[in-house]
């Protein structure tokens, strides 16, 4: 029987020296990365470094890694020559997962993701040049307002 269990508050993660860690929860493994299959690892590496402002940790002509300075973790993409970027919307098939962006002045990020090379689908929705999906989204708000 699947037990639900709330996830503890945002403010309870603490550093350690394999990672970020969810302070009183006990667990084997400590999140490392993501990894974006693409046809140009470098390309898309670039625009989603302009995007977050992060820096290359790891480069090669197969797999290139961008996160932030000194982090532990990474945005990684990894060269697939026959890659096929997900559709969305598309009911017949699954985008398993997108990535979310928050920015604080909404019209100026869109302007800049357009000038990379990214395309609007509806709303929220953005794809990157090689096609993965992922969303613009305002800063959260300040509780009570």
């Amino acid at each position: 029987m699947f037990m639900q269990r709330s996830l503890p508050s945002f403010t309870r993660w603490r550093r350690s020296h394999s990672g970020w860690m969810i302070s009183g929860v006990t667990g084997f493994g400590t999140f490392s990365g993501i990894a974006l299959e693409c046809r140009d690892p470098r390309a898309l590496a670039a625009f989603y470094a302009e995007i977050t402002g992060w820096e290359t940790a790891f480069d090669n002509d197969d797999w290139v890694s961008i996160g932030p300075a000194g982090d532990t973790w990474h945005l990684s993409f990894q060269r697939a020559p026959g890659h096929v970027p997900p559709v969305w919307p598309d009911d017949t098939s699954s985008m398993q997962f997108h990535l979310h962006f928050r920015v604080a002045d909404r019209a100026a990020a869109e302007q800049r993701v357009r000038e990379l090379g990214g395309v609007h689908l509806g709303g929220d929705v953005w794809a990157d040049p090689a096609g993965h999906p992922f969303c613009l989204v305002n800063p959260p708000r300040p509780p009570g307002a």
